[in-house]
C-alpha cells in the first residue's frame, strides 16, 4: 500500500530524536507562568470548589481562568497537539508547593484549557483505583504482578498503546527512580511506525489496516472490531492500539480468533515504536500532553521491593480538545467515541452495558483472568510472547490468513 502521506513527513511523524528537538518538548516554565497558576489554584479555592467537586462533575476553563504568559502557552499546546507533533511535554509544574489533591485540580485546570475533561474509562475489568468512571486518575503500584487483580494496580510493565480519548495528559508527582528500566517512560509516533513497518515489513504493515477485536464493556456483544490504523479524509489519520483488551477479547467466545499475522504486525509495531521512540524518565513537575490519534505511550514495570511499594504517583487526565479532528463516520468509530464530530466531548471507555447477560460475561471473563493468573496459565501479553500456547490457553485453535 503506497502511503497516503504527503512527500515531505508531516510534525506528527517523529523519531525519539526529533522529538527530543521540538520547543514545546521539555519546554520549562518560567518563573512568571508558575505564579500565574499558583494565583490561579489560590482563587479556586477561594470561590469555594473543592477536588472532590473537580473529581465527580469534571472542571471548565471558567472555573480556573488563566490569563498572560501561561495561557498563552497553553494555546500553543492545544495547537501543537493536533496539528504539530502531538506530543508536549511542560516542565517545573509546582507540584512541591501543594498536597497532591491540590495538585490534581491545577492539573485538571491546565488539561480544561486544552479541552474538555472526559469521564475516564470503567472498571468492570480492570482495577478500579485509577479514577475509573471519573475525571481525576491516579497511577502508582498497589500491587506485584504481570496482571492487576482484586481491583489493584499492578507495577507490571505497559507496552505502547492508546488510551480511549483524544489527548491524554500525565502529571509526575513523585518518581521512582532514575533508572528507564524502573518505571521508565517512551512515548512513540505512530506515523513514524507506519512508514518504517511499510518500508520494511509491508505486508505485516497492511495486517493494521485490518479490522482486529477488542473487548469493549460498552457493547452488549462486548466486543468491538476495529483497524489499528486508518487514513481517511482529506490527510487525516487515527490510531486505536489496546494490546491488553486486544488480548482479553479472546477470553469472550463470540469474538473473532486473532491471526498469527495479526499479532506478528501487532509485536512489530511494538519493536519499531521501541526502536525509534523516545525512552525517558519522568521527573517531578514533568506533564506531558500526547495526542492518541498519533502517538503511543507505555512503560517499563517497576521494581518492587517486597513491603516497599513503588513511591511512583503519575496523576491523569483525559482530554478532548477544543480543536480536535473529526473522526471516520462508521460504525466502530461511533461505538467507541458516541461521536466522531470534530471538537465535541467524546468517548464512551466509562460506560458499561448494562445488559444482564453481559455483565454476567464480564463476571466470568474476571473470574477466568483470575482463575488462569493463579493456576499460571496466563500472564498480560501472552498472546504476543507465544502465540500458540496463548491461543491453547484460551481453548482456541490458532488461525492464519491463510486459514
Amino acid at each position: 500500500m503506497d502511503s497516503p502521506l504527503p512527500p515531505s513527513p508531516p510534525p506528527a511523524a517523529w523519531t525519539g530524536a526529533s522529538l527530543q528537538r521540538s520547543p514545546l518538548w521539555g519546554h520549562p516554565l518560567t518563573g512568571r507562568q508558575v505564579a500565574e497558576l499558583t494565583d490561579a489554584l489560590h482563587r479556586f479555592k477561594k470561590s469555594g470548589h473543592s477536588y472532590r467537586t473537580v473529581a465527580d462533575h469534571g472542571i471548565d476553563r471558567s472555573m480556573l481562568p488563566l490569563e498572560g504568559s501561561v495561557a498563552e502557552l497553553l494555546d500553543r499546546v492545544r495547537t501543537e497537539l493536533e496539528d504539530g507533533t502531538g506530543a508536549v511535554m511542560l516542565k517545573n509544574l509546582p507540584v512541591d508547593e501543594f498536597d497532591e489533591q491540590d495538585t490534581a485540580v491545577l492539573h485538571a485546570g491546565i488539561s480544561a484549557h486544552i479541552g474538555h475533561l472526559v469521564r475516564q474509562a470503567g472498571g468492570r475489568v480492570r482495577s478500579q483505583s485509577r479514577g475509573h468512571g471519573r475525571f481525576l486518575g491516579k497511577v502508582t503500584a498497589e500491587m506485584s504482578g504481570s496482571v492487576p487483580l482484586h481491583g489493584k494496580q499492578s507495577d507490571n510493565r505497559f507496552l505502547l498503546h492508546t488510551d480511549v480519548c483524544d489527548a491524554i495528559s500525565l502529571l509526575c508527582v513523585r518518581n521512582s527512580s532514575r533508572d528507564f528500566e524502573d518505571g521508565g517512560s517512551i512515548v512513540a509516533s505512530a506515523i513514524a511506525i507506519h512508514e518504517v513497518m511499510r518500508e520494511e515489513s509491508p505486508v505485516l504493515a497492511q495486517e493494521l489496516f485490518k479490522p482486529l477485536p477488542r473487548l469493549w464493556t460498552t457493547s452488549k456483544d462486548l466486543h468491538c472490531s476495529m483497524p489499528v490504523w486508518k487514513f481517511y479524509g482529506q490527510g487525516l489519520f487515527t490510531t486505536q492500539l489496546t494490546p491488553v483488551y486486544t488480548e482479553l477479547s479472546q477470553l469472550l467466545p463470540q469474538t473473532p480468533t486473532i491471526t498469527r499475522e495479526q499479532v506478528q504486525a501487532l509485536r512489530e509495531l511494538q519493536e519499531t515504536g521501541y526502536r525509534i521512540g523516545l525512552k525517558f524518565c519522568l521527573e517531578p513537575g514533568d506533564c506531558y500532553f500526547l495526542n492518541n490519534h498519533l502517538a503511543y505511550h507505555g512503560r517499563t514495570a517497576w521494581r518492587h521491593t517486597e513491603g516497599r511499594p513503588s513511591p511512583r504517583v503519575l496523576l491523569r487526565t483525559w482530554i478532548s480538545p477544543y480543536n480536535s479532528r473529526p473522526l471516520p463516520n462508521e460504525p466502530p468509530y461511533r461505538e467507541l467515541w458516541g461521536t466522531t464530530t470534530a471538537g465535541t466531548p467524546r468517548g464512551r471507555a466509562h460506560e458499561v452495558t448494562d445488559d444482564p447477560q453481559a455483565l454476567e460475561a464480564l463476571d466470568d471473563v474476571n473470574a477466568r483472568i483470575e482463575g488462569l493468573t493463579s493456576g499460571g496459565g496466563y500472564n498480560y501479553y501472552d498472546l504476543y510472547a507465544d502465540y500458540g500456547k496463548f491461543m491453547s490457553a484460551m481453548g482456541r485453535t490458532p488461525m492464519s490468513d491463510a486459514s
